[in-house]
């Protein structure tokens, strides 16, 4: 990289935070993608975040993001991040209000609504409920579903109290690296406040901790409570974050909307000595 200097934004939403980059031109190469997201998410002696996103060119759509997560593994989509490099690319002219974004898990459009950014999620294209597996020699119902192609994995788990902090962290890393689950999973812990309202806490895969908000995991936890019969087809998520809102367009779920801000924390520069 040879002492290149990298503008960046912090940028969050719902809490969910992360370093978003113009990557158009190349100036992180690949062999260098998953190492830079490992340096630049640690907090306290970094810029820290959740994730980095890549702005890069793409044939298929307006531009293509690239998700690597804190660990440096890559993610098939993220729901908050692409509402994030969406607001990113139309402040920085490189698309409009509307604009589609190629993802790994397939193509999604991306609209600026005011001071709120709404994306269409993946259709899920996998599910599997009522799914036993047992932690700790307790058995548990999860409901288990995947969003895109490949897909995004996400497991649910209804609870009725969500208080436990070290639940969340404990119970949720044993199922993410539960051996019913192959790639792994995101884990949410979802409590259904009403018909329009649920509560969603999220264990990320990749980031291996809880994060504030997860928007493909509230989209998840909302698909799954309206399979259910526990909520309507327009859902308030409430995260340790902030309020996302999901809409469900049809029962095969191939229609899902997710709507929340997408803030612009600051802007920066890194230069390759503070990286490497």
């Amino acid at each position: 990289m040879d002492g290149t200097v990298i503008e960046f934004y912090k940028m969050n939403g719902a809490g969910n935070d992360f370093v978003v980059i113009d990557n158009r031109e190349d100036i992180i190469p690949e062999r260098c993608k998953s190492e830079f997201a490992e340096n630049v998410c640690r907090r306290r002696v970094s810029v820290g975040a959740d994730g980095i996103l890549l702005v890069e060119p793409s044939e298929k759509a307006t531009f293509k993001m690239r998700h690597f997560n804190a660990d440096g593994s890559e993610g098939e989509m993220c729901g908050n991040g692409a509402r994030c490099i969406a607001r990113f690319a139309f402040l920085k002219g490189i698309a409009d209000k509307k604009m589609s974004i190629e993802t790994m898990s397939g193509i999604i459009k991306a609209e600026i609504v005011n001071s709120h950014v709404k994306i269409n999620v993946n259709p899920v294209t996998e599910k599997e409920l009522h799914k036993k597996i047992t932690v700790d020699g307790d058995e548990i119902s999860v409901y288990y579903l995947e969003e895109g192609t490949p897909g995004l994995p996400h497991t649910v788990v209804f609870k009725d109290d969500l208080t436990m902090e070290e639940d969340i962290e404990d119970v949720g890393r044993k199922i993410r690296y539960h051996s019913a689950f192959s790639k792994g999973t995101n884990v949410n812990f979802c409590r259904v406040k009403g018909r329009d309202t649920i509560v969603n806490r999220t264990y990320e895969r990749g980031v291996e901790r809880e994060t504030l908000a997860c928007g493909t995991g509230s989209a998840a936890a909302a698909c799954v409570a309206y399979l259910l019969g526990k909520c309507g087809k327009k859902v308030n998520v409430e995260t340790k974050g902030g309020i996302l809102e999901v809409s469900i367009l049809d029962e095969n779920l191939e229609n899902i909307y997710l709507t929340g801000d997408a803030e612009i924390v600051y802007k920066s520069t890194l230069e390759e000595r503070q990286v490497f």
